[in-house]
């Protein structure tokens, strides 16, 4: 088997996780070796008249089952309307005080929607002030509870503009990082992928990434409490706040509840400049579920991937 079936084969098992088949172009987008779209057809050809990956429509995966490329289809139209909804609450969002940045990561950053699932939020604020930013947040989402809007929010990775680098460097972040869609904040987020250029030694058929969001626009109300907390009573005031949210999630996590979708509830990193989950939750969840798929496919094929 040649490297660049091997390669084509790695990015298929890493979409399986999801039930998602892929087409070519987001194979070449993800592959981990730079190949050109004719080679890419060759190896893919190849593989599929060996059956060892298979094509509906024009989408490829692992398995011989046109529910799956349904379920993808399905899955694109309900993320053009979730769509809609993602960009009124980032404007929403962007008029909190401190937030800097907002852009959708998830699934519906990789235009996939289902029934019921939520929206995922990638938030970058001012320096040193990033949980007063949650704390209003926090506010907003507890009260677009009694409108039945709060299911649309999820705001689960949040850093500051001084902690731009993302730490653990593995193809889960990388791909998470590289489908991010920022919609306000354009110089910042350009600063944040120049910070995570690591990303392209994972996808080096990936276009560097640049943005047009929109910058930030600032309400008086807003202006007027980053002013009032633009001093030291500001700075202790997010420090407490950190440290009451760690204290929180740490009786939460003691508890071992889980959400509908399986997260478990206050696996939560609390930091000065960055609020985000423990990587040996879900992240760790989908590596090994990766591994797995590639130690699957080594044995199938008796190959080395």
């Amino acid at each position: 088997m040649s490297p660049s079936q091997e390669s084509i084969l790695k990015v298929i098992a890493y979409f399986d996780i999801f039930y998602y088949p892929v087409t070519a172009d987001e194979i070449l987008y993800f592959m981990n070796n730079p190949y050109t779209t004719q080679k890419l057809h060759q190896a893919l050809d190849e593989l599929l008249k060996n059956e060892i990956i298979f094509k509906t429509k024009d989408y490829y995966s692992l398995h011989n089952n046109e529910m799956l490329a349904l379920k993808r289809i399905r899955a694109n139209e309900a993320a053009k309307k979730q769509m809609k909804i993602a960009k009124k609450i980032a404007g929403l969002l962007i008029r909190v005080p401190f937030i800097k940045g907002v852009a959708i990561s998830g699934s519906l950053s990789k235009n996939v929607a289902y029934e019921g699932s939520d929206i995922d939020f990638f938030i970058i604020t001012k320096e040193n002030r990033l949980w007063l930013s949650k704390l209003c947040f926090t506010t907003l989402i507890k009260c677009s509870t009694f409108f039945g809007l709060n299911k649309w929010f999820c705001l689960n990775y949040i850093v500051d503009e001084k902690s731009l680098e993302v730490p653990e460097k593995n193809i889960f972040t990388a791909t998470e990082i590289i489908t991010l869609l920022p919609l306000y904040g354009t110089s910042l987020f350009n600063n944040f992928f120049a910070a995570n250029e690591w990303i392209y030694s994972f996808f080096p058929n990936h276009a560097v990434k640049t943005h047009t969001a929109k910058e930030p626009s600032f309400t008086p109300v807003k202006k007027i409490i980053e002013w009032l907390l633009n001093n030291k009573q500001g700075n202790k005031a997010d420090a407490a706040l950190m440290h009451y949210f760690d204290k929180r999630w740490k009786k939460l996590i003691a508890r071992n509840k889980f959400t509908e979708s399986g997260f478990q509830l206050g696996s939560m990193m609390a930091d000065k400049h960055f609020c985000r989950p423990y990587p040996e939750h879900f992240q760790q969840k989908i590596l090994d579920k990766y591994e797995e798929r590639i130690e699957g496919l080594k044995t199938t094929l008796r190959i080395a991937i």
